[in-house]
């Protein structure tokens, strides 16, 4: 795209894990390689995958809890004047709600993207009804007034109106489906705890590296900080993993061909549809976090050893464009012109 034809974009990230930036700077890129002129908003953990973003603007991360409507009138309302004073051409959103609401208040037009939009505008498989219509509830409060929208998902899924792409999760390029397998489990928890689980896993002669910013590990973890590239390192020689089952680990071991042990807790929708639907694709063992059983690290260190003795299995993720890739071709179908 030449650059008289540059579009001013923002992308404002949810800041709850780092699953949703991991995928924002991606799609970042994408729209910077497309020629266009991006800024970023972002919260909470979010905020660590772009130190070197220059135009980064950091907001409070709205998430479920005490004052919630409160919090989101105050991020509209500072949204809003940031939109107002720069006034760009379209507000690009991964799950960021109060950005969106902002944006259309404004008459900016806004693109959604995230995995939650599976739940809210596709078809993606039998799941249970309360907690698949609280997701969808859910997803709809950045996505419901947005002009395109990109659900991403580690499986198959049918869009329901065609305003909906349906994307491949994008997985990062350090994952080397060639690589040699090594004896060793990778682990990774949004919100800490799973204690129980990795004592059993090294009770039973694992060799466990957690990547996680806790002070201590159980005996005979190994502790990381996190970093991406060392994740990607240790994840893509990995036999398995196990973690809470945000959307970016689960497309990650569909990629690689390993077992997922996916422990949601119990309070987390959105990662509880998560861990049905990696069972009912394959991809791994679903069980939830704070009810430790015994039997389902069993079943995990079985399909680990498979892994270790045959090698890796297929790579489980759907034919599907990309998520950045979906993101770009959004933004051009809506045929939008420089604000001058």
């Amino acid at each position: 795209m030449s650059r008289d034809r540059a579009l001013q974009i923002v992308v404002a990230v949810h800041g709850r894990g780092r699953g949703h930036a991991t995928r924002a700077a991606t799609i970042i890129d994408a729209l910077r390689e497309a020629g266009h002129d991006v800024r970023v908003v972002a919260g909470g953990a979010a905020i660590d995958l772009f130190p070197g973003e220059a135009s980064l603007r950091c907001v409070e991360t709205v998430a479920p809890g005490p004052r919630l409507l409160r919090r989101m009138r105050s991020r509209v309302v500072d949204d809003r004047r940031a939109l107002a004073a720069h006034r760009p051409d379209l507000l690009v959103t991964d799950g960021d709600a109060p950005s969106s609401l902002a944006a259309r208040s404004l008459g900016i037009p806004v693109v959604a993207v995230g995995h939650g939009l599976v739940f809210a505008h596709c078809d993606a498989g039998p799941l249970p009804v309360l907690p698949h219509l609280r997701e969808a509830l859910n997803a709809l409060s950045a996505s419901l007034f947005a002009s395109r929208r990109v659900a991403v998902h580690f499986g198959s899924a049918r869009a329901r109106e065609a305003s909906t792409r349906v994307a491949r999760a994008d997985v990062g390029p350090l994952l080397d489906r060639d690589a040699p397998v090594r004896d060793h489990v990778v682990a990774y928890f949004r919100d800490d705890g799973g204690d129980a689980w990795l004592e059993e896993l090294v009770r039973r002669g694992e060799r466990v590296v957690l990547f996680s910013r806790r002070d201590a590990a159980p005996r005979g973890v190994e502790l990381v900080v996190p970093d991406v590239a060392a994740f990607a390192s240790m994840l893509t020689t990995s036999k398995g993993a196990l973690g809470t089952a945000g959307s970016n680990l689960v497309a990650e071991c569909a990629f690689l061909g390993v077992p997922l042990l996916a422990l949601p807790s119990s309070d987390d929708v959105e990662q509880r549809l998560n861990a049905k639907l990696l069972q009912n694709s394959g991809i791994g063992i679903a069980a939830t976090l704070d009810r430790f059983d015994a039997a389902a690290v069993g079943r995990f260190t079985r399909a680990c050893r498979n892994v270790l003795d045959e090698g890796r299995g297929a790579n489980l993720l759907p034919n599907a464009p990309g998520a950045a890739a979906s993101v770009v071709a959004a933004v051009h179908e809506l045929g939008l012109r420089p604000v001058a």
